[in-house]
């Protein structure tokens, strides 16, 4: 058995807590607290690693994060959806500033607009914006305003 199939174990046992469960490009990482903190890494060159989630739930939330954010696979996690929510992303340019520079367009401090940067979907103009009218466009972007 593995030192990380060991400590998946422990915790599975509930003889260690859980501490931290980390990755980053072709490695993972576990932190766990029995006696002391213990620190486990298993090198993943195929982008897998065997899932701490299958016997200690606690991990899946932190497992689901490092696939998220690193590609690593946990082999055998229970619960596969992406933790981070990769669904639709708005870009707001609140205020005269933002949409358009306002007092300070054609100063050499400012770039210009935000869609000169960034593609926007929703200006919001004021100096600043009304609470009223940012809640307008905010219902206005979701379709419901």
């Amino acid at each position: 058995m593995s030192a990380w199939d060991a400590a998946a174990a422990r915790l599975a046992a509930g003889e260690a807590t859980l501490v931290s469960l980390w990755g980053e490009p072709g490695r993972a990482h576990l932190a766990l607290f029995d006696d002391a903190v213990r620190l486990i890494s298993i090198e993943c060159p195929e982008g897998r690693f065997p899932s701490v989630g299958r016997v200690h739930a606690p991990a899946i939330r932190l497992e689901r994060a490092m696939h998220d954010l690193y590609g690593l696979e946990p082999a055998g996690l229970p619960d596969t959806r992406p933790w981070l929510d990769h669904g639709p992303k708005w870009v707001v340019a609140v205020g005269h500033c933002a949409a358009g520079c306002g007092v300070f367009a054609g100063s050499a401090a400012c770039v210009g607009a935000v869609a000169k940067v960034v593609p926007v979907d929703l200006e919001i103009r004021g100096c600043p914006p009304s609470p009223t009218q940012l809640l307008q466009g905010l219902l206005a972007l979701l379709g419901g305003g």
